[in-house]
């Protein structure tokens, strides 16, 4: 079953920077406003958020993924107050900068980041096409990443381009990105929602190294499969089932055992009670959809579209966290947080 919260979309940027907080509490489980309180009546922030779309929380740590601002502000101890301005500013050669840049200390259309419990900082750099990894947390703005995936260096931005000619390759493999929009890693594992290329790249262990392909890849039955929705793995589109994903253009999640992540234009979350093991491993559980055969948005219990906005079903999802046992979801186009429980 589902507990609903609802919201309102197209607030302005300080209720969206509230909403940011009021996620990462979420995430927390711990008293009024994660244990820090936070007077949004009055929100007017000193340094407004630019597209604010990820927050993430580590010990003390928030982090806010400013899309539109192309860089990832870094709180080293939870805000408590609208005074508060970040402590680094990834991305950005400053805390004011917001021009999209390439290179080893550029961003460009950051769509998630994380920060491991070992410190390291992980960002989906979309526009890209790559991953950048910082292996501890930065301490200055405007500090250069570590390590680049789904690039082999830091010049090259090109999705799918495995040969590195600045050419888009007809099939992806297991070290090329197209569109990366979700990370997560408990600095032991690092997985990373490939939207475009319709799957979910697993490494089984922390990438030592930048180009560094993957270990699994979920969605798709091999790395060099990309179309949505190929259940039979021969590279066509043909039906949705639980070991297809059609543009997964949202988050990963795991709480160090199961793993999620939100099947965004399938309009259902997908997860696995174990984290997986083999390509293409099919999904034990459904969320926003009765069966996994189904993928319209507001399907209700019998598989039939729902006009009206009920518990059961999800409108293109695109966040999501664990939280205890439940499982709290964006779902993003009904206005609305899902908090799935377990029966």
């Amino acid at each position: 079953p589902a507990v609903e919260a609802s919201l309102a979309r197209g607030a302005a940027v300080a209720v969206t920077g509230a909403f940011g907080v009021l996620a990462a509490c979420y995430q927390r489980l711990a008293g009024d406003a994660c244990g820090h309180r936070v007077d949004v009546s009055t929100w007017e922030p000193m340094l407004p958020a630019l597209g604010p779309v990820h927050v993430a929380v580590q010990g003390e740590r928030l982090v806010v993924v400013e899309n539109r601002g192309h860089r990832v502000a870094i709180y080293n101890r939870f805000p408590t107050d609208a005074s508060a301005l970040p402590d680094v500013m990834v991305g950005q050669p400053d805390k004011v900068s917001d021009k999209p840049t390439l290179g080893r200390a550029g961003l460009f259309l950051p769509r998630s980041a994380t920060i491991t419990p070992q410190g390291q900082l992980i960002v989906a750099d979309t526009g890209s096409h790559r991953v950048l990894v910082w292996n501890t947390v930065p301490q200055r703005d405007g500090q250069e990443a570590s390590l680049v995936l789904g690039q082999a260096d830091f010049a090259h931005v090109r999705f799918n381009d495995d040969n590195q000619d600045n050419q888009m390759e007809e099939r992806p493999t297991a070290r090329t990105m197209n569109y990366p929009s979700g990370v997560w890693s408990d600095g032991r594992r690092l997985v990373v929602s490939d939207s475009y290329n319709n799957r979910v790249l697993v490494w089984t262990a922390m990438p030592q190294s930048s180009f560094q392909p993957a270990d699994l890849v979920l969605g798709q039955q091999g790395f060099e499969l990309a179309a949505p929705n190929d259940t039979d793995g021969d590279g066509q589109s043909d039906a949705v089932g639980a070991n297809t994903l059609g543009r997964a253009e949202g988050a990963v999640a795991s709480d160090g055992t199961r793993l999620a992540l939100t099947d965004t234009y399938n309009h259902r979350v997908l997860v696995w009670n174990s984290f997986p093991e083999r390509n293409g491993q099919p999904a034990d559980l459904v969320l926003g959809q009765p069966d996994f055969i189904h993928s319209g948005a507001n399907t209700n219990p019998v598989g039939f579209h729902d006009h009206s906005i009920a518990p059961w079903g999800l409108h293109t999802p695109i966040g999501l966290q664990f939280v205890g046992e439940a499982l709290l979801v964006t779902d993003h186009s009904n206005n609305r947080l899902q908090l799935f429980a377990p029966q």
